[in-house]
């Protein structure tokens, strides 16, 4: 990449049809103008790398990631809660925006937790994940029939969490950078964002306000310089203005130019 291109947000996709069309040339039809130069980076759920390789839906996600490879902007993606974080964890680790990615796919790749890369000449501090609803319980599978056992597919893993080392590596980074970067894109967002989402939508998750990633956040925020902070996870497409900076919840709308 030439360090010339453009860079945009997008909000969940959660592995599905529907949320995939903000992608699809119908709808954001300025894609075409793009290069693989231009990087779009997709803000949690992703979902695409989810059904393990006998489950009867590995190939349609496997299409699907074929389909995005072949686009013509470079497809980057933060981790949200719903991931299936064993398969994540096993692509290989390649040189990348002048740290360490997974390529989970040609032209596909994930930017990972507490570090912090530059992109097209702007720093990004990542740090995905975030806490699942109560209701989402560890081991549910699906399948059904005869191949029940070669389709069973667990929905929930603990790693949603990020470990301390990974929390760690973040504060490191940060502190290398004199706590100074451009943008932050995660998942969720600090508690005072999540508590601002409510007031003005009246549709957010209030659990939401005892995630560990959020509290976390609540010190980053607390201490970092920044431009913006993109973030998906709540399902809304909203702005919030503060006096530590600009946080941009994406969710329905095409990605947004940075």
């Amino acid at each position: 990449m030439n360090g010339n291109g453009k860079i945009f947000v997008c909000g969940d996709l959660h592995g599905g049809f529907e949320d995939t069309l903000k992608l699809s040339r119908k709808k954001w039809l300025e894609q075409d103008n793009l290069t693989k130069d231009d990087v779009v980076i997709q803000l949690g759920d992703f979902g695409y790398i989810w059904y393990h390789d006998l489950h009867q839906k590995y190939k349609k996600d496997q299409n699907t990631l074929k389909d995005l490879s072949n686009k013509k902007f470079t497809l980057c993606f933060v981790d949200g809660n719903h991931e299936n974080f064993e398969l994540l964890y096993s692509y290989p680790e390649v040189d990348m925006f002048g740290s360490k990615v997974r390529e989970v796919y040609p032209g596909i790749y994930w930017l990972q937790r507490g570090h912090i890369y530059t992109i097209n000449g702007k720093t990004f501090f990542v740090m995905g994940g975030a806490k699942s609803n109560a209701n989402q319980k560890e081991g549910n599978f699906s399948g059904k029939g005869r191949n029940k056992k070669l389709k069973k597919q667990k929905t929930w893993w603990a790693e949603e969490l990020p470990s301390q080392e990974e929390l760690e590596l973040g504060r490191n980074n940060l502190i290398q950078l004199n706590w100074n970067v451009d943008y932050v894109v995660s998942h969720t967002c600090p508690t005072e964002i999540i508590k601002s989402i409510y007031h003005q939508t009246g549709i957010c998750n209030l659990d939401r306000l005892n995630d560990p990633i959020s509290l976390y956040f609540d010190e980053i925020e607390d201490n970092l310089i920044f431009k913006e902070w993109h973030f998906g996870h709540h399902h809304c497409d909203l702005e919030i203005k503060t006096d530590f900076g600009n946080f941009l919840c994406h969710y329905k709308n095409t990605p947004y130019e940075l």
